[in-house]
């Protein structure tokens, strides 16, 4: 008897669609009692129409989800991540495929701790042979990550120190160029707080003589960004 997977790909990209639409056929042409019935959403407000439409009743066995995708709405920006997380929390067992169209540390742990995906790629750390094996991995109830990624989790479960997430937000902002005296105006916090925030960073960091580019060379020495 065949099983068909409903999957749902969020992606803006059309060649990027193409390789995993053909990634999912040579999966089926491998495995005839497995097909997959696709759906495409290539923004946020089709991943939201979509995913309202399959909250009711779970349709989604599986996302496969660009992380880069733009936010919909200008008032209060929506976020795709954040749609996926709310569907989540009904139907924990639909699998997630997180793309990452590049990586840094501080990125690769926000989708870790904020999507608790099944597998995180990296465009660049993968090629068309590793991609199927991802899937068919996740298909298996097992984990999956890219190069990149384990070698996140390895740095982060040797490193002596816990950041939050704000010192990393102040970090990841910081090596963006953002100027201290705009931060608060996309981290929520005060100046003053992260003035101290700042402060604390750098001795624990052991920045001497309190440089930011120092704070964030010595950073991204560690892997943090």
């Amino acid at each position: 008897m065949t099983e068909t997977i409903n999957v749902l790909i969020i992606e803006n990209q059309p060649l990027i669609i193409g390789i995993l639409k053909k990634a999912l056929h040579e999966i089926s042409l491998s495995n005839k009692n497995l097909s997959f019935k696709i759906n495409i959403a290539r923004n946020c407000e089709e991943t939201l129409v979509f995913i309202q439409k399959a909250s009711s009743i779970n349709t989604i066995d599986l996302i496969l989800l660009n992380s880069d995708i733009p936010p919909c709405g200008s008032n209060k920006p929506l976020f795709v991540d954040n749609i996926v997380i709310e569907f989540k929390k009904k139907h924990s067992k639909t699998k997630i495929i997180v793309l990452a169209n590049n990586c840094d540390n501080y990125k690769v742990n926000s989708i870790l701790q904020t999507l608790e995906p099944d597998c995180v790629l990296v465009n660049t750390d993968i090629d068309f042979k590793e991609l199927i094996y991802a899937i068919k991995t996740i298909l298996k109830e097992q984990l999956y990550y890219s190069k990149a990624v384990l070698r996140f989790l390895k740095w982060h479960i040797s490193n002596d120190f816990s950041l939050d997430k704000i010192d990393r937000l102040i970090l990841y902002h910081l090596s963006r160029r953002v100027l201290t005296k705009d931060l608060s105006r996309v981290i929520n916090l005060s100046q003053s707080g992260i003035e101290k925030r700042k402060r604390a960073l750098k001795i624990a960091f052991n920045v001497e003589d309190g440089n930011d580019n120092m704070l964030i060379k010595v950073a991204q020495e560690k892997g943090i960004v």
